[in-house]
């Protein structure tokens, strides 16, 4: 009875090693994997800003909005005109009364192209002065303005969001929704 009861410790304490040194690898293992630098906290603390102010040609640093066109171009919304960035250069779109071509507002809000592949249309959206669409081809734009005479204008021109396709605009106003 001696020597059973001597085997029963024997397996119980072999037992209690076997789940301790478990327990320590466990342990570890652990420590050592959280420990180890994680590829992917490290990388994201390595994104670098490139930073595009008005010394570098930025008309004005409130940026309202941004948008990629589908040729690549990068468009930015200002509080002082409409922002066309290349890469390397900024082109400034400014309101001109003398020319009714040029962009409807200098405060320009929304920016939306719409997905259409073959002529895709680029809208802006303005604070004051209605909505306009950009003619990649002529560098020009057409503006559409709210015209209380005519029940089929914008209903305000104060522009807070545009969505849609080619076929059909959702205009977010001041005013309602058009």
């Amino acid at each position: 009875m001696d020597f059973n009861l001597r085997n029963t410790y024997k397996v119980l304490f072999l037992g209690s090693v076997a789940k301790a040194f478990s327990l320590f690898t466990f342990i570890l293992c652990f420590s050592l994997f959280t420990m180890l630098p994680n590829k992917s906290i490290s990388q994201s603390s390595r994104i670098k800003f490139e930073k595009i102010s008005v010394d570098k040609g930025l008309s004005q640093s409130s940026v309202l909005n941004i948008i990629q066109d589908d040729q690549g171009f990068m468009w930015f919304a200002t509080l002082d005109g409409l922002n066309k960035y290349d890469g390397y250069t900024i082109k400034i779109y400014r309101h001109n009364n003398k020319d009714k071509s040029s962009v409807a507002d200098n405060i320009t809000t929304v920016l939306f192209e719409t997905k259409d592949r073959q002529f895709p249309q680029f809208w802006i959206g303005t604070a004051g002065n209605g909505i306009c669409k950009y003619n990649k081809i002529k560098d020009q734009f057409i503006s559409y303005h709210n015209d209380p005479a005519n029940p089929s204008s914008l209903s305000n021109n104060t522009i807070n969001d545009i969505k849609g396709t080619n076929k059909t605009l959702w205009i977010a106003t001041n005013g309602g929704l058009n």
